[in-house]
């Protein structure tokens, strides 16, 4: 998916958090996402989730030790 096509479905927020786990390859968790942007966890996991509903990330393992990776 090209950056123009992501821009027109994301929410700022959104692509807040695409833009960071593009920039960092490895996030582990949303507190870190939360803490980084600002932002609640609560934002976060619903970005998170539109992220992955869209295919656009995906998860790396399991909650506890995996990692967010973009597709």
């Amino acid at each position: 998916m090209n950056n123009d096509r992501i821009n027109d479905i994301l929410t700022p927020s959104e692509k807040d958090i695409y833009d960071y786990i593009l920039k960092n390859n490895v996030i582990k968790n949303s507190s870190v996402l939360a803490k980084n942007l600002n932002k609640s966890i609560i934002t976060i996991q619903r970005g998170l989730k539109k992220l992955v509903d869209l295919d656009l990330i995906e998860r790396i393992g399991s909650n506890k030790f995996g990692y967010w990776k973009i597709k």
